[in-house]
């Protein structure tokens, strides 16, 4: 382009200076060709040069135009990229969340100073208080935690910044009634191993534990008539006699069978007999005192555990017994009748340790069952001697011996 503007601003200056020499020429005049041609040049050079700046400008403004509109393209690149991170971290809080109030359980998030930045909503129908207040700290949780269990709670607390937890305590409510919950602790640190955040969850593990008392319960209890079975009358009689020989006091073991109940469970079913057992239990808890054991260990057999109480008071709980189980059961219309034969020894009149005693009442049991039933018998040295012709106090005792 520069070239091309000075190859033609010097054949127009040659056209003008012989156009200009003639004319000069035919006037007489006498002028430097070289003088003539600068004269003529310079305005050229001039309006080149004005020219070939602005060209240059135009170069460089449509050079930072393309720049621009390449970074512009760049920038909304980038921005559509943020866009979609954004509405994918968006979707992925959105998932966790509903993830969150779907989880069996509530959800929380403490600061370093035990106030809490989040929780999940299921917290508001689980405690039954009002969502916004939880926000006031981790106190009102605390506030609602059982009195028995309060001081380990708090101890636990002091410790959620430093260690993982899982902890279980019982929650108490409005209508005086509690659940038990689990309650897990994750405390998260910084590059400088300060807590910034804690991590809670907690769980209602109620029905857990009432699973877990009925096994419980199923190993300690009989399972038809909720009577304490072989297991715990064991473990109770070991109690007992340890308390009386530290205490220097009495211990009564009632043997009872009931008469006539092998024809009831074989002419009427077991259906009958089953009922007919829970009845028994019933009426034998209503003879005897809160403090006294009564004990199933089996078929119509019946152990009941008296401590630290006079031969006259014991000779009144075995009248109340049979006055109680002499009434017709009214398990069907016309009812069902059985009577009980009881045995009594005591500790330490009839013997010295547990199966001693277990087996002389069984001997005193079956001696009122062989004169009259009905009736209760306690042991005596006359009844030493004495063989019944059944007995199951060789199971029993096989059995307190394990």
């Amino acid at each position: 382009m520069k070239r091309k503007i000075w190859i033609g601003a010097f054949v127009l200056v040659a056209i003008m200076n012989t156009i200009l020499l003639i004319f000069i020429d035919s006037l007489g005049l006498q002028i430097s060709l070289t003088l003539l041609t600068i004269s003529l040049l310079f305005p050229t050079w001039i309006a080149y040069q004005e020219l070939y700046h602005v060209q240059q400008n135009n170069k460089d403004i449509r050079d930072k135009a393309n720049s621009l509109q390449g970074n512009l393209q760049e920038s909304e690149a980038k921005i559509k990229g943020l866009e979609e991170k954004i509405n994918k971290l968006e979707a992925n809080e959105n998932t966790l969340k509903m993830t969150i109030e779907k989880l069996n359980g509530l959800v929380f998030a403490l600061d370093s100073d035990g106030y809490i930045r989040y929780t999940s909503q299921e917290i508001t129908s689980f405690f039954d208080f009002e969502k916004q207040s939880i926000f006031n700290g981790i106190d009102l949780l605390e506030d609602h935690i059982h009195p028995d269990d309060k001081l380990k709670f708090i101890q636990d607390k002091h410790k959620w910044g430093s260690n993982k937890l899982t902890r279980q305590y019982r929650l108490q409510l409005k209508e005086k009634s509690f659940r038990w919950i689990e309650l897990q602790i994750n405390p998260v640190t910084d590059e400088n191993g300060q807590t910034k955040t804690i991590f809670g969850a907690i769980k209602d593990i109620t029905n857990q534990k009432d699973k877990e008392q009925r096994l419980k319960d199923m190993a300690f209890y009989d399972v038809l008539t909720g009577l304490p079975n072989r297991i715990m009358l064991k473990t109770q009689l070991r109690k007992a006699f340890s308390r009386a020989k530290r205490r220097d006091h009495d211990v009564t073991v009632m043997f009872m069978d009931l008469d006539g109940f092998k024809e009831v469970n074989d002419k009427l079913g077991h259906d009958v007999g089953d009922d007919l057992l829970k009845e028994v239990a019933t009426r034998l808890n209503n003879s005897v005192r809160e403090e006294d054991l009564v004990s199933r260990i089996g078929g119509d057999e019946f152990i009941v555990v008296v401590e630290e109480t006079p031969k006259d008071e014991i000779l009144g709980i075995a009248e109340r017994i049979l006055k109680e189980m002499s009434v017709p059961f009214s398990i069907l219309k016309d009812g069902v009748t059985v009577s009980p034969s009881i045995g009594i020894a005591i500790y330490p009149e009839d013997g010295e340790t547990i199966d001693s005693i277990v087996e002389r009442a069984d001997k005193a049991m079956y001696y009122a069952k062989n004169n009259g039933k009905n009736t209760f018998c306690f042991y005596s040295k006359e009844l030493e001697d004495y063989e019944p012709k059944e007995t199951m106090v060789d199971k029993i005792l096989n059995f307190f011996q394990k």
